[in-house]
């Protein structure tokens, strides 16, 4: 409850630091500027720190040029997954004590144990994982709005993750480290492997000889109506199709055609994909 207070209090003071200036950086920190935040940004390239602390009417220092004192109140670490340790150990070298501060990393493939060195001088800290894509451009519209941040860390670190999270309008959910792989996962066959599909759907239509300016007037109906009834309901009794009636015939129909010179790179997927829509079809018929 010490913390808490003390954490409230900080946020009060309403100051952070944010290190990185890439997508995600730039939405909390223009999110957080709205609310009133002084935005301090820390990154490696002088350009684009500069741009970014120049839109949020904030402060720029390369990390060579920070010190202790800006990293003593709340942090959040939004860099590239595979540079997170670096920035670590970077902040480690530079400061002798981070008691009282809180550190946050954004970063779906990492847990809060990337952070056990600034842990060990004091700090307390989690990851904040947001389930949002974020756009190069800013946003009008505030992203973290209604999304969902996960949490995971020490217990201190995840009550001021609850806080920051409504700060920015989002929902929250507190994982296990060894649950948060298989979340980002889902995650990732929820956005990136979704539009891996949609790539594949204009492929296919093109070479059916649908316009490319044509496809999502052709499908996009489909796709919404899908989306809505498997989230309205489940997937299984959403699900439709040749696999759900049975039809091997149209199947058969639908290999051959990907056969072909252009498209035979896509037989194994759609056959690893056919297999999962069998089992979900078992699923729908246990379900009746």
């Amino acid at each position: 409850m010490f913390f808490f207070v003390i954490f409230y209090t900080m946020i009060l003071k309403k100051e952070i630091t944010i290190i990185g200036s890439g997508a995600v950086a730039k939405a909390l920190a223009v999110n957080l500027k709205r609310k009133h935040f002084s935005v301090t940004i820390i990154g490696r390239t002088k350009k684009k720190i500069t741009n970014l602390a120049l839109t949020v009417s904030g402060k720029a220092y390369l990390f060579n040029e920070a010190e202790e004192k800006q990293f003593q109140n709340l942090t959040v670490i939004a860099v590239k997954d595979d540079a997170v340790a670096d920035v670590v150990q970077m902040i480690w070298r530079s400061c002798r004590s981070l008691n009282g501060a809180v550190f946050f990393h954004v970063s779906g493939g990492l847990t809060s144990s990337v952070l056990q060195p600034l842990a060990m001088l004091g700090a307390k800290t989690a990851a904040f994982h947001p389930m949002q894509t974020f756009p190069k451009k800013v946003m009008q519209k505030n992203p973290f709005s209604g999304i969902t941040i996960s949490l995971e860390g020490s217990r201190k670190a995840v009550q001021a993750g609850k806080l920051l999270a409504e700060i920015l309008g989002a929902k929250t959910i507190v994982l296990s480290s060894e649950k948060k792989a298989l979340y980002h996962t889902a995650g990732i066959f929820a956005s990136n492997y979704l539009v891996t599909l949609l790539s594949i759907v204009r492929e296919i239509a093109v070479e059916a000889g649908i316009p490319k300016k044509k496809v999502w007037e052709v499908y996009l109906p489909l796709m919404q109506t899908t989306l809505m009834n498997a989230s309205t309901v489940t997937p299984e009794k959403a699900l439709t199709g040749p696999i759900s009636r049975g039809d091997v015939k149209t199947v058969q129909k639908h290999l051959q055609a990907l056969s072909k010179k252009k498209l035979r790179h896509l037989v194994p997927l759609y056959a690893a994909l056919g297999i999962e829509t069998v089992r979900l079809a078992k699923k729908k018929t246990h379900a009746r």
